[in-house]
């Protein structure tokens, strides 16, 4: 029997994308803002909807469990640099 002890984080990809190019038709500026806004905020918000998980067992019945050590990430944002 094959098993396992894993921990997974998981980001999710945020981006405004479609919505800063709309901004940018309508308004440059307001394009302009709303890229600057997207990029100083999507890695703060991939950081704060970040999850952990453990999977540990049998490849055939593998048992997920999230960790709870990932509340309050806002308080302690990463840096910008970190990416």
């Amino acid at each position: 029997h094959e098993t396992q002890d894993l921990r997974v984080r998981v980001v999710p990809t945020v981006s405004a994308g479609a919505g800063v190019i709309v901004a940018a038709i309508i308004n440059p500026f307001l394009g302009l803002g709303a890229l600057l806004g997207d990029i100083v905020l999507s890695h703060t918000l991939e950081h704060a909807f970040a999850m952990d998980f453990e999977i540990t067992g049998p490849w055939s019945k593998p048992h997920v469990e999230r960790l709870h050590g990932d509340q309050g990430k806002m308080n302690a944002l990463a840096p910008a640099t970190a990416h």
